[in-house]
């Protein structure tokens, strides 16, 4: 677990449970909201933290880190001792897979349990945001499975070699699946603690979000095991607390919320 103060990576004091350690690799559970880990952590090591220390990670750079809205998965590598280029190398190569987890509110009925969209992914050219673009957009792919139906709501995995930014988002909801608080893609906002209760009379403080961050979570990074320079291994990360209490509230009241 590491633990960083106040106005570092929040306002408040955060701890940051530590996924994976293995030889010039870490992987941290990074919450949703925050920028990445690594910068923090770097400061840590020069101060000679004992928690940043048992890393083993003399200068840590990112390899992978979902964007500051989601929570998920921040994999470090060292660039001393190599692991960061085969780490890079095989990212680039798309021999890893990565795995999210987002609850959505269809638009439509979705016939398929499983599917794929390979929508090429464009970053717009002034605002922080991806769109399709079939001129300048580069090749991407997501496989979408259903895990649960929730009422309105479903509980979707989607899957990928080499996540562009805010791929995951735009397919879902060019998919008809926007992502539950996600107001940039699809605008479903998060669910009230009021829906959850459905009460007709409202108490102080029901209106408020359930669990305010964007539904969505890098929940599994892996390697198989023909990855050249890197040994199999695969890195799992739970959901967050706030977003797995609201998976059961809705499979406990298996509510049709409007």
């Amino acid at each position: 677990m590491l633990s960083f103060p106040p106005n570092t990576l929040a306002e408040n004091a955060l701890k940051t449970p530590v996924l994976f350690v293995a030889d010039g690799i870490a992987a941290l559970a990074k919450p949703a909201g925050t920028p990445a880990v690594c910068g923090e952590l770097c400061r840590q090591i020069s101060e000679r933290k004992p928690s940043a220390l048992r890393l083993k990670l003399a200068r840590p750079q990112i390899v992978y880190v979902p964007e500051p809205e989601i929570s998920g998965i921040e994999l470090l590598a060292d660039k001393d001792s190599g692991a960061l280029a085969a780490w890079r190398n095989a990212l680039g190569s798309g021999q890893i897979a990565f795995r999210f987890v987002f609850l959505a509110k269809p638009g439509e009925t979705i016939p398929e349990d499983a599917f794929a969209c390979d929508l090429p992914v464009a970053q717009h050219f002034s605002e922080a945001r991806a769109l399709v673009s079939h001129t300048t957009g580069k090749k991407s792919k997501t496989v979408f499975r259903r895990l649960e139906k929730l009422g309105d709501y479903e509980f979707w995995q989607a899957e990928t070699a080499f996540p562009r930014f805010h791929q995951i988002r735009l397919h879902a909801a060019e998919c008809a699946l926007p992502v539950v608080g996600d107001p940039l893609y699809g605008g479903v906002p998060a669910i009230s603690v009021a829906e959850l209760r459905q009460k007709k009379r409202l108490n102080k403080g029901d209106d408020k979000p359930f669990y305010m961050p964007i539904c969505l979570h890098l929940a599994r990074i892996s390697v198989g095991g023909n990855v050249p320079d890197l040994p199999p291994c695969t890195i799992d990360a739970p959901l967050p607390d706030g977003f797995e209490a609201l998976l059961k509230k809705l499979r406990k009241n298996n509510f049709i919320l409007r």
